[in-house]
């Protein structure tokens, strides 16, 4: 028996869609302070899992048992996976992240079923961005044999494109003021930015419904109103899913040191306001 392995039967499965800049962080550091949940963090990125353990060595030895666990539960895959790898358990980090990472790709089904067996809880989270997984990859992710329910996560197009690129004016993702950075507004490049994410939005909500899998639409601005409010808004959400995630406890967990957003004005956020769209087309409805 694998420490952590979950005793107490199928859990429910909660995939959370967003994108980089929607306030995903922020809510799963907060969602991890209830009881009754796992939460995991990016497991189906392209270059390194994101576990979303209080720092990095904790990151790494999730990685190192998530691979025994692989190897344990789904020896066929590992060994069509590893054939020309070789094994042994003292793999480089950088190498057994390589291997997950391609089983999680290649396998996003049995990754969720790998996540399951490591829950000790009767929830269990991880969050999908759009460059993770192709739109076919969720389809059949959808398609499990799960108890699948979902939380969209949206945001106001011009201010994730904004975020974003002042993300990338920073050379490591960490918990500072972007404020007094101001970036170029490309129109050209927003309106495809945009266009892309309405499509993948809509083709994720067109999933979850062929699915038949409950979800619901968390806004960040609305998510935002009132931070005092945030462990009240979570169970709520969750309630209309009939998830139960136990109670909340505001000292369980730190944060996650990540890149603040910044709240100011679109105007002081850029370096030519008289470009901005009108800021009411940047909302996503769907």
């Amino acid at each position: 028996m694998f420490l952590g392995e979950n005793k107490r039967g199928k859990s429910q499965f909660l995939v959370c869609f967003g994108t980089q800049r929607c306030g995903s962080n922020f809510f799963l550091s907060n969602l991890k302070r209830f009881r009754d949940i796992d939460v995991y963090g990016e497991m189906f990125h392209k270059q390194n899992l994101f576990p979303m353990c209080e720092d990095s060595d904790k990151d790494q030895l999730f990685r190192r048992v998530s691979f025994e666990y692989l190897a344990h539960y789904f020896p066929l895959i590992f060994n069509d996976i590893f054939s020309s790898e070789g094994y042994s358990i003292v793999d480089s980090n950088e190498r057994i992240n390589k291997y997950m990472v391609t089983f999680f790709q290649n396998f996003p089904g049995n990754g969720i079923r790998l996540l399951e067996k490591m829950s000790s809880k009767p929830v269990f989270t991880c969050k999908v961005f759009p460059e993770h997984l192709s739109m076919d990859s969720i389809n059949k992710l959808l398609g499990s044999d799960f108890e699948i329910k979902s939380i969209v996560m949206i945001r106001n197009t011009i201010d994730t494109y904004l975020s974003f690129k002042k993300l990338q004016l920073t050379s490591i993702p960490q918990n500072i003021d972007t404020s007094s950075l101001k970036v170029n507004f490309d129109v050209d490049e927003y309106n495809l930015y945009r266009d892309n994410l309405i499509s993948y939005y809509s083709g994720v909500v067109n999933s979850l419904v062929k699915s038949k899998v409950s979800y619901e639409i968390l806004s960040y601005e609305d998510f935002h109103i009132d931070p005092r409010d945030t462990g009240s808004k979570i169970k709520d959400i969750c309630d209309s899913l009939d998830l139960s995630i136990g109670e909340y406890d505001s000292t369980k967990f730190e944060s996650l040191v990540y890149t603040k957003q910044d709240n100011s004005s679109l105007e002081s956020k850029v370096s030519n306001p008289a470009e901005l769209p009108d800021y009411d087309s940047g909302f996503i409805r769907l």
